[in-house]
């Protein structure tokens, strides 16, 4: 994920691949989805599945190489849904994800704590397991 031409709460992003152990870079997928805010983080599992995670909060999830994104369910208990608002890109083993929730610019909720999501199938669901700190993550 390339990001910039950043202005206020807006930047352009592409998504480059390379075959060629990074020689040349290709762009391959589309970012034109829900709002154009910033972004905080976005991957791909492969040539069709794939992430990206906004500023403000919404994470989205492809199967078609970036054609079309659907914004994903992360239902965040309500007492603390206004405090973590920062999407961290998600991380996989074959098909166990964990995606991590940081806090929000204007949070105190606690120094180093993340919600964490994780899922058994590529990210196509996810389950919220609590909130934790950095240190417990390791």
């Amino acid at each position: 994920l390339l990001c910039g031409n950043r202005q206020m709460t807006y930047e352009d992003a592409a998504f480059y691949r390379t075959t060629d152990g990074g020689l040349t870079w290709e762009p391959f997928a589309s970012t034109d989805v829900g709002n154009y805010h910033m972004n905080t983080g976005g991957m791909f599992l492969d040539d069709t599945t794939g992430f990206l995670c906004k500023k403000t909060g919404e994470v989205y999830r492809t199967s078609n190489g970036g054609k079309s994104w659907s914004a994903l369910s992360l239902p965040l208990p309500e007492e603390i849904a206004e405090q973590f608002t920062s999407p961290l890109t998600p991380t996989f083993t074959g098909a166990e994800g964990t995606l991590l929730i940081g806090q929000g610019e204007n949070s105190d909720y606690g120094l180093g704590k993340v919600a964490k999501f994780t899922s058994s199938d590529y990210g196509a669901s996810w389950k919220y397991e609590g909130v934790f700190s950095k240190s417990e993550m390791s």
